[in-house]
């Protein structure tokens, strides 16, 4: 997912979910008008599965979830109960590709391999 976004043109920033600051880093990341994308593991059965979340009139972030039919909110505690991986997504501002093939391979690879590590820690 992370190489796939910077081909085509988005800066990505991948957050730990279960750092102090993440669900701050998250929602202000919404607030300015991106979205962000996140690796969860769903409530209802464990399986992975990828959302969008865009922002929120309150705290909360608004999740689009393709399985369900309308947007809901979510609280902070569903970042550190739920999220895998987040990676805060923005266009680039130049309209260039911001880093070599090469280089989002291994961010990447990075970020799979703390989210592999993140699945195994989880309930």
């Amino acid at each position: 997912m992370y190489m796939v976004l910077v081909q085509d043109f988005f800066e990505v920033d991948a957050i730990d979910p279960v750092a102090d600051d993440a669900w701050q880093r998250l929602h202000g990341h919404l607030q300015t008008g991106h979205m962000a994308v996140l690796l969860v593991k769903r409530r209802e059965n464990g399986h992975l599965h990828w959302i969008v979340a865009t922002e929120s009139q309150d705290h909360n972030v608004l999740i689009y979830d393709s399985l369900i039919e309308a947007p809901y909110p979510e609280t902070p505690d569903f970042m550190t109960d739920h999220v895998v991986t987040a990676m805060l997504i923005r266009p680039d501002p130049n309209g260039e590709q911001p880093m070599s093939s090469v280089q989002a391979h291994k961010l990447g690879s990075a970020v799979l391999a703390d989210a592999t590590k993140r699945m195994k820690a989880m309930k």
